[in-house]
């Protein structure tokens, strides 16, 4: 039975990321929707520029300003894009509050749906700041809980890429 329900919500989340894919998750910082593929059966989740991180963070989160410090000195990577997610701001004007307030310079989702899904495609957020990178090939690379020294986040992107 437990499987039963693990595929079934499996399928769930595909079917939402799917839908979410289609037109693209709003983001701030973003002139563009980021465009986000979740496979079930691989257990992968792309994107059309390659390797990525999704950054989970929230506005209570007292680290997550550290962290978004530490993304900002590693800079831009070429083939590798960090894209925030905000797990407490369902309004556009409550998210772009919190991302001015952390220094957030990179794409960010915030709408509810599409936090909820990414959430459930990495299997849930226990704390935060919460950094999940991904490489080319849409397979979880590392995953980080807490600030991650800057040593250590330019590694996993290495590995990344």
């Amino acid at each position: 039975m437990g499987r039963l329900k693990s595929g079934l919500v499996a399928l769930l989340v595909s079917l939402g990321l799917q839908a979410c894919a289609d037109d693209g998750m709003v983001a701030i910082n973003s002139a563009a929707p980021v465009v986000l593929s979740y496979d079930v059966g691989a257990d992968t989740l792309t994107r059309p520029g390659g390797a990525f991180a999704l950054v989970f963070f929230t506005s209570y989160c007292t680290g997550c300003a550290e962290q978004m410090r530490i993304i900002d000195e590693i800079g831009a990577v070429a083939g590798f894009e960090f894209i925030g997610v905000i797990g407490d701001a369902y309004e556009l004007e409550d998210a772009l509050h919190v991302v001015r307030e952390k220094g957030v310079k990179f794409a960010t989702i915030y709408d509810g749906e599409d936090v909820e899904y990414l959430s459930d495609v990495v299997g849930g957020i226990y704390g935060v700041p919460a950094t999940y990178v991904f490489g080319r090939d849409g397979r979880l690379v590392k995953k980080f809980l807490g600030p991650t020294p800057k040593g250590e986040l330019q590694n996993a992107i290495k590995l990344a890429l």
